[in-house]
């Protein structure tokens, strides 16, 4: 008894001995990753051969632990898997020559057993086992990479917070699917901060990031339910107008050397009031008197002017009037003019120094004289802006243009100022006319971080384009499908304003997605579902303007425009602080590690494009790389 209990035991030490030894020699750390509770994990580790790949996905942890460890023994494939849980890391250790993926009961295939044992956090023994089953799904080498999931949740919520559109780089075989059998629930849907980006995501995650052969397809899978928000519009409403007034008048009351405040929610006011009301003329009042103090009077004698002609009330007009002759006493000491001013009316879309021309390739801009160190060579106004929502009661939403917080309101909808009538005018012409009606449902669908804005400005691209269609719908399909037609539509310098969508889809080529490029792919399945759910909730519930395209022949063409449009998102500036732009003729300078020129945007938000060297005759002019600036600066 006694030497079988020394050779038990001498068994023991060397049986320890020789697994400690072997997990020195054959173990490998792969990864240590945070694993949440009832989240799934997906773990893959590459080595340098078909024998050295290791597989282990969708590992369910059971009971609801915070954390697991899993060790991968070099035992036969049924032998059970521990999974003890410890700490508030998943530390995986893989050894050589194993390749098992360990499956939830949901997803267990016909073929193949093993065991998983796993522990309840804490010091309790209760196991459970589930049977799992082992599937090689694909061979990886050198490369490991660690996902939660449900994989469509947690890359659409991290999508959704950094406005990109990256689902990872792994390559899988055979799983092409037709469709998409799984998107993110209504009720994440809801909650996530960018929507759109985040749904589009999950849409490509669903399709293992292969994107529909064509946009019809994409259309014809497409369910208006994915998109959980029903079609709204916030009404004006005299109540909210007056709350809003009065949270004003408190405002300019606690800081009235900094009115910006107050300002803000006057304009926030006077654009819910009722047309007709009296809240109307109070809030145009309420603002005279802020301009008043800050001895702004031509403001002020045109608020005074706005409060009378939109119903002040009669028993309250001797302010007015008392307010406009303190105004006129002083405009007569100081010498002034008592006319109202016309603020920031539109002018020229572009000034440009004459000498410059399109290079001989056809890209880019050159002078075709010498040019001084200095010279102002381009000053150019937004051809489209999308401010940001915090912005809307601050700037006009045309020009975007402060004017003081001296704005004037949409008549039809509570989500837009303007600094003019022109401005006003112009805008409606151009896109408003289709925004109006869906403003507030726009905000939802391009709510998110800054970069989410980008779309918009392709939408208000693309309401340039129905506009062209809705004119002559053949010549303009023509124009836009023919590649000898768009190339008249290169030069920016033969162009008209109304023509630079079509110098947008000239300069920058359609083309079709790297198969062996991931990251490629994921971006068409974005794309293509981006510019399906732009149409439905901006056009196809657009009723006054589906209506009218309906009637038209060709309309069925205009998602894939859209499409189109989309895929040259990235040809937007969204780097200026509050407003995302397109610029026609910045976008066509060449970017470069040794530009002779700088571009900077004034307070008019206006491109201005100076030389910060001279410049040879037929010299391309050439701006700084912000994103190599960039990397060099952290370096």
């Amino acid at each position: 008894l006694y030497l079988f209990l020394i050779l038990q035991h001498i068994l023991i030490v060397v049986g320890s001995a020789g697994r400690f030894l072997q997990r020195l020699v054959l173990g490998q750390k792969v990864k240590q990753i945070e694993v949440p509770q009832r989240r799934l994990v997906h773990i893959v580790q590459g080595g340098t051969g078909a024998d050295r790949v290791f597989q282990l996905g969708h590992l369910a942890p059971i009971a609801r632990p915070k954390t697991v460890q899993l060790l991968l023994h070099l035992v036969p494939r049924c032998h059970p898997v521990h999974l003890p849980v410890l700490g508030d890391q998943c530390i995986v250790r893989l050894l050589p020559f194993r390749t098992i993926r360990v499956l939830p009961r949901a997803y267990l295939p016909q073929a193949g057993k093993a065991f998983v044992q796993s522990y309840k956090f804490g010091n309790k023994a209760t196991r459970k086992q589930t049977q799992i089953g082992h599937d090689r799904v694909c061979e990886h080498s050198q490369r490991a990479w660690a996902l939660f999931t449900n994989k469509t949740e947690r890359l659409a919520v991290k999508a959704s917070r950094s406005g990109s559109c990256q689902t990872g780089r792994c390559k899988f075989r055979n799983q092409r699917r037709k469709v998409v059998k799984k998107m993110l629930r209504p009720e994440v849907v809801e909650k996530l901060e960018c929507p759109s980006v985040g749904l589009a995501t999950s849409w490509a995650i669903g399709r293992r990031s292969v994107p529909c052969e064509s946009l019809a397809e994409c259309q014809s899978l497409f369910k208006r339910q994915y998109w959980p928000f029903p079609k709204a519009k916030i009404g004006k409403s005299s109540s909210k107008a007056a709350k809003l007034r009065e949270q004003g008048n408190a405002a300019y009351k606690q800081s009235p050397d900094d009115p910006a405040k107050a300002l803000e929610l006057y304009n926030q006011s006077i654009a819910m009031a009722e047309e007709g009301s009296a809240d109307l003329g109070l809030g145009y009042a309420n603002r005279s008197a802020v301009y008043f103090n800050r001895k702004l009077y031509r403001e002020c004698l045109q608020n005074i002017e706005l409060a009378r002609r939109h119903n002040y009330p009669t028993e309250m007009r001797s302010k007015l009037a008392d307010r406009e002759q303190r105004v006129r006493e002083q405009l007569k000491e100081t010498g002034g003019s008592c006319a109202a001013a016309k603020p920031n009316a539109p002018t020229r879309h572009c000034s440009i120094k004459a000498c410059l021309e399109v290079g001989e390739d056809g890209e880019g801009i050159r002078t075709n004289r010498s040019l001084e160190d200095g010279a102002k060579v381009l000053v150019e106004k937004p051809f489209v802006l999308v401010l940001e929502a915090e912005l809307a009661y601050q700037r006009c939403d045309f020009c975007g243009a402060t004017n003081e917080h001296n704005l004037r309101p949409c008549t039809g909808c509570t989500g837009v100022m303007y600094c003019s009538e022109e401005c006003q005018e112009q805008s409606y012409q151009r896109y408003h006319q289709f925004e109006c009606e869906i403003v507030d449902d726009l905000q939802l669908l391009f709510r998110g971080p800054k970069p989410t804005r980008m779309f918009h400005v392709v939408l208000r691209l693309f309401w340039h384009a129905v506009l062209l269609f809705l004119e002559d719908p053949e010549a303009f399909l023509r124009r836009v499908e023919t590649p000898a037609e768009l190339e008249q539509y290169r030069d920016p310098f033969a162009l008209e304003p109304t023509d630079y969508v079509l110098h947008l889809l000239a300069i920058y080529k359609d083309r079709e997605p790297n198969p062996e490029d991931s990251k490629d792919m994921t971006g068409r399945c974005v794309t293509q579902f981006m510019a399906i759910l732009m149409y439905a909730i901006a056009v196809k519930e657009n009723v006054s303007l589906w209506s009218r395209l309906q009637a038209v022949e060709g309309s069925e063409k205009l998602p894939h425009l859209l499409f189109r449009l989309v895929q040259r998102v990235a040809a937007m500036d969204h780097k200026m602080e509050g407003v995302t732009c397109f610029y026609p003729f910045t976008r066509r300078l060449r970017r470069s590690s040794t530009p002779n020129a700088k571009q900077s945007v004034d307070e008019q938000l206006q491109s201005v494009v100076v030389l910060t060297g001279p410049v040879a005759e037929g010299q391309e002019l050439t701006i700084p790389d912000e994103e190599k600036s960039g990397q060099r600066r952290n370096e």
